[in-house]
């Protein structure tokens, strides 16, 4: 999820939710959640969207990891803990490399 509209960024998250459920639930599968970019906005614990929290709390609720870049924190200067809760730095600190990580260890990647 990178861009800042709330629309999307909840779409993304809504199809999240019904992937997992598609499959059989959250045992079935493994999905990785990376945001960055202008949408790390989106996700500021005092404005976020109820409609965007409550999502987020959907995935969470079914082990999601959702991550966020480090690079667009220190951009933007949001520190984790100003964001909602549930998010993990990125593994690597640049998403897009994160990306291309999972990409390589076979996750395919879908963007609404």
């Amino acid at each position: 999820i990178d861009g800042a509209d709330v629309g999307v960024a909840t779409y993304a998250l809504a199809l999240i939710n019904k992937h997992i459920e598609a499959e059989g639930g959250p045992e079935k599968i493994e999905v990785k959640v990376v945001v960055h970019g202008p949408a790390l906005k989106l996700f500021d614990k005092k404005d976020v969207d109820p409609k965007l929290l409550n999502k987020l709390k959907l995935i969470l609720e079914k082990g999601v990891e959702p991550e966020m870049c480090q690079v667009s924190m220190k951009l933007f200067n949001m520190p984790l803990d100003t964001l909602a809760d549930g998010f993990k730095p990125t593994e690597h600190p640049v998403a897009v490399k994160r990306i291309a990580d999972l990409q390589e260890q076979g996750y395919l990647y879908i963007k609404p």
